[in-house]
């Protein structure tokens, strides 16, 4: 069975989260250098998130099969390094986005064809 990738559910879970009408906030790479998201004001790592989302059992399905694509079995050092990759992509993004609608300051329908993706990041 082909999992999706770890971001894509991690995504995922956080959306079923907020719409099971709990208080998400954004992903955070903290000091040591792992993801976190506070949900009800609780700060989650990755593995907790999607526990909270799915349950114990979903969730270490969930994990095991990310572990098994990246060939890793619960590295750390690989965690901290995917999370800092995303931090930095949703950054691109937010810039590239930024950049796009100050070249479009005339266009008054690209901030409504933009919005959506803003929304994401």
């Amino acid at each position: 069975m082909e999992h999706p990738p770890l971001e894509t559910t991690y995504f995922e879970a956080r959306g079923v989260l907020y719409r099971r009408g709990k208080r998400v906030g954004g992903p955070v790479i903290n000091g040591d250098g792992l993801r976190r998201c506070t949900v009800d004001g609780v700060s989650l790592r990755d593995r907790e998130l999607l526990i909270e989302a799915w349950g114990q059992v979903l969730a270490a399905e969930i994990m095991e099969g990310a572990e098994m694509k990246l060939g890793t079995g619960a590295c750390g050092k690989s965690e901290r390094l995917w999370n800092e990759y995303t931090v930095l992509t949703q950054s691109y993004l937010k810039r590239l986005t930024d950049q796009d609608l100050a070249m479009r300051t005339s266009d008054s329908v690209a901030p409504a064809r933009l919005e959506p993706i803003l929304q994401l990041l």
